[in-house]
This record gives structure tokens, C-alpha cells and sequence, in this order.
């Protein structure tokens, strides 16, 4: 069994991030679907994905380090 599901997202920022947990959560229960895998994925080359715990401290480390390491 297969279900998809869009999430469309708006950046105002380079380097502005979303928590899409509770999303990504809502799709997997609305599907009703029991087992199997949730495959996340973006469109377009400036974006990305990541799984680490999305904490006040990261929101402003996590684009400061990027800015660096793309310098």
C-alpha cells in the first residue's frame, strides 16, 4: 500500500528551518497505514532535510554554522 501527501512550506530567510514533526505525524495516521516506512523528501537544490532535535539553541546555531562552512 502506498500514500502521499504534500507539505508546501514558504522560507523568509536563508537558513530558516520548520519543525514538520507534527505533520509529517498527522499523514502517517491519516493513511492508516500500520507498518511500514515514511519517506520524506524535498523539491529544489536549496533545501534540506534533517532529523535532530529541533531545540531553541539549534534555531540560532544551526544557520550561523552554515553560514560559515558555505563561506
Amino acid at each position: 500500500m502506498i500514500y502521499q501527501h504534500h507539505i508546501t512550506l514558504s522560507t523568509q530567510t536563508h537558513g530558516d528551518m520548520h519543525d514538520i514533526t507534527d505533520q509529517v505525524n498527522s499523514i502517517v495516521r491519516k493513511s492508516g497505514i500500520k507498518t511500514g516506512m515514511a519517506h520524506v523528501f524535498n523539491v529544489g537544490s536549496t533545501a534540506s532535510i534533517g532529523t535532530i532535535e529541533f531545540e531553541p539553541g539549534l534555531q540560532g546555531d544551526l544557520p550561523e554554522l552554515l553560514k560559515v562552512i558555505s563561506a
